[in-house]
C-alpha cells in the first residue's frame, strides 16, 4: 500500500486557499445535517512523527461547532492482538450506522528528516521533539513494515483507511478535508462533492 503512495503531489499556497475555505463551509454544513439526522462519526488520525495530524485537524475542524465535537488522543495496544478487536469494534460501529474514517498521514523520511531539524531549531515546536522520535526515526524500516501489516490488516468495508500523501501539508491538508466532506455527504446520502 504505501509503497505505490505518490509523495511527490503538491498544492500551491493560492490554489490551498481558494480549495481549502470552501471544504471547511461544506463540512460546517455536514457537521449540522449529521446532528440533525443524528449520525456518529469517528474520525482517525494516525501517521508518522511530525507527518502534520495536528495540522489537519485543526483546519478540519476550524469551522466546525465545538459542542458537537469530541476530541481523544489514545495510546498504541498490543497492536497485533489488537487487530481482530478493532475490526470487531468498527463493524460494530457500522452496524449501529456510525460512519468510520480513518488516516493514515504518510510522508518520507527525508521530509521526516526534514520537520524534525525544523523542529529542533524552532523554539516555539522544539518541545515536539523528543530522544525517542529520533530513535524511531532510526527504526523506519521496521516501523513502515509493521505500518503496512496494520494497514492491509485492519483495513475493511466498514472502515477503511485512506493514506494521505503528506509530504506538502498544504495537499495534505486539502486531500483529508475533501475526503472527509465526501465520506459524510454519502453517508447522509447527499449528492457529489460540492465544493471541489
Amino acid at each position: 500500500m504505501l509503497e505505490t503512495v505518490n509523495l511527490d503531489q503538491r498544492l500551491e499556497k493560492p490554489d490551498y486557499r481558494t480549495q481549502l475555505r470552501p471544504l471547511q463551509d461544506r463540512l460546517h454544513r455536514l457537521q449540522r445535517a449529521c446532528s440533525d439526522a443524528p449520525v456518529g462519526t469517528i474520525v482517525v488520525f494516525e501517521g508518522w512523527d511530525a507527518c502534520g495530524k495536528g495540522g489537519i485537524i485543526r483546519r478540519l475542524t476550524r469551522r466546525l461547532k465545538p459542542r458537537t465535537l469530541r476530541m481523544h488522543t489514545t495510546r498504541e495496544p498490543e497492536w497485533r492482538r489488537a487487530y481482530r478487536e478493532i475490526n470487531e469494534f468498527e463493524r460494530q460501529l457500522d452496524r449501529t450506522g456510525v460512519l468510520v474514517v480513518k488516516f493514515w498521514i504518510h510522508i518520507g523520511p527525508e521530509e521526516q528528516l526534514t520537520r524534525f531539524e525544523a523542529r529542533k531549531d524552532s523554539p516555539y515546536k522544539s518541545w515536539k521533539l523528543t530522544d525517542e522520535d529520533w530513535r524511531n526515526r532510526q527504526k523506519w524500516a521496521a516501523y513502515e513494515e509493521a505500518v503496512e501489516e496494520m494497514l492491509q490488516r485492519t483495513s475493511t468495508a466498514a472502515a477503511p483507511w485512506t493514506i494521505v500523501e503528506g509530504n506538502n501539508k498544504r495537499f495534505a491538508r486539502v486531500r483529508a478535508a475533501r475526503h472527509l466532506a465526501d465520506q459524510l455527504a454519502a453517508h447522509l446520502g447527499e449528492p457529489e462533492a460540492d465544493a471541489r
